[in-house]
């Protein structure tokens, strides 16, 4: 097959063009922060935004540890530091909160829920604020609305704790009791707070009924999440789906390495979770990790994934992250947590495409310097200029099809070799004897 000098240019600049197109703006392994590493399919719509840039003053400069966050309605986020304070970046907002807090977060409807040791509640609003006197900083009331399931008086045994977790449109109560007085005999209760429609009752009104209890066990409980109807359930490494009123929950997932430290559900992206290295997407038997981490915070909005890193207060934003779950099987370009690699979709197909179009005119530019003179060692310099090339085509081989992802300079691979292609066709061929 013979090419001319015009066809050629004209295919290497719609070589060039497609490559540029087929690589997405966010590489699928992209390092965000320091010691921090993303991990996208590159044929994706996830998009990834900063809400809060990393090692941000406003936070880091209490000297407090950052306990909690939430993402309120208008996807502001608020964040708890040590057992009191309350701020919200963004507004530039903080204050004191009355009692100390346990935790805190906001629903799917946007009420904000606060609990402490005892009870919970929410924030009063109050026109008239009281101020700290050794902060400055404004004192928010504390109205509490209930007390925290399983009293002493209810169950045989002494309470060690009690924890509030945050479901689709429902709470969850984690308390941790000590059945005997040498403390070798623990017992862990999971239970559900969920309104429910009033039967015969206005359209739309609710009613919450009493705590019901989801779970019993004598392995400890790390993390809960669900929305009434299922639960999820974090025992170590192991985690749990109930169904409804099923009496034994099912084993969905065993994390081979790493404690579930929380688990986070809406219906519209799946079961997130996170440990104290990584974050990732779950479903039966399968797991896909695509964030890495240290002590990483989750808090899912529909299908939005907020994160919060430990020790520089940094938090991103991804939108669209149910599209994981369909990487969460053989076959795409991520590497599960089994070590199973994933191929990605369409743009994977164009990419390989890519990769055969420069293969083919390193090939064909090679044999063209060959089988020409070239005056002194013009010859040798384009031979070695071409094998460049090929090593760089080597590298993207390795890189995106043997690795399982495409490493950010892929790009800057392709550019090399149109570079030395453009360089020969529009400059070399015109040294020929």
């Amino acid at each position: 097959m013979k090419f001319r000098g015009k066809s050629l240019k004209v295919i290497l600049l719609l070589a060039l063009s497609l490559t540029l197109f087929s690589v997405p703006s966010l590489a699928q392994e992209a390092r965000i922060a320091p010691n921090v590493i993303l991990l996208l399919p590159d044929n994706s719509q996830i998009k990834v935004n900063w809400v809060l840039p990393p090692v941000d003053k406003s936070l880091v400069s209490y000297g407090y540890e950052i306990k909690c966050f939430s993402i309120d309605a208008d996807g502001l986020p608020w964040v708890g530091v040590s057992d009191r304070l309350i701020i919200n970046p963004v507004k530039q907002w903080s204050g004191l909160l009355s009692v100390p807090f346990a935790s805190f977060f906001h629903l799917d409807t946007g009420a904000l829920f606060i609990a402490t040791d005892e009870n919970f509640g929410y924030l009063h609003p109050s026109k008239d604020l009281e101020f700290d006197e050794d902060t400055g900083w404004p004192l928010l009331p504390y109205q509490p609305v209930a007390s925290l399931p399983a009293t002493e008086e209810e169950i045989a045994g002494s309470v060690l704790s009690r924890k509030m977790f945050r479901g689709q449109g429902c709470l969850y109560f984690l308390v941790e009791r000590q059945l005997d007085d040498s403390g070798q005999q623990l017992q862990y209760e999971v239970y559900l707070l969920k309104p429910e429609e009033i039967s015969g009752g206005d359209s739309g009104s609710k009613r919450i009924k009493a705590y019901q209890q989801v779970l019993i066990s004598e392995d400890p409980v790390t993390a809960v999440s669900g929305n009434g109807d299922l639960t999820f359930v974090a025992q170590g490494n192991l985690v749990f789906k109930i169904e409804g009123n099923s009496p034994e929950p099912a084993l969905l997932y065993e994390h081979p390495t790493d404690i579930i430290l929380a688990l986070d559900y809406s219906r519209e992206a799946g079961l997130f979770y996170a440990t104290n290295y990584a974050v990732g997407v779950m479903a039966e038997g399968s797991a896909l990790e695509f964030l890495k981490a240290s002590s990483p915070q989750i808090f899912l909005q529909g299908t939005s994934l907020y994160v919060m890193f430990s020790g520089n207060a940094g938090m991103i934003k991804m939108d669209d992250v149910h599209i994981l779950n369909e990487y969460n099987r053989p076959g795409g370009e991520l590497i599960a947590v089994d070590g199973v690699k994933l191929k990605g979709g369409s743009k994977g197909i164009a990419g390989l495409v890519i990769y055969l179009v420069f293969f083919v005119l390193l090939l064909v530019t090679l044999i063209d310097v060959l089988k020409n003179k070239l005056a002194g060692s013009t010859k040798i310099v384009w031979v070695l200029m071409i094998l460049v090339g090929f090593m760089a085509q080597f590298l993207v081989a390795f890189l995106r099809y043997l690795m399982g992802y495409a490493a950010g300079f892929i790009i800057s691979l392709y550019v090399i070799i149109f570079l030395i292609l453009s360089a020969y066709y529009f400059l070399g061929r015109r040294q020929r004897l």
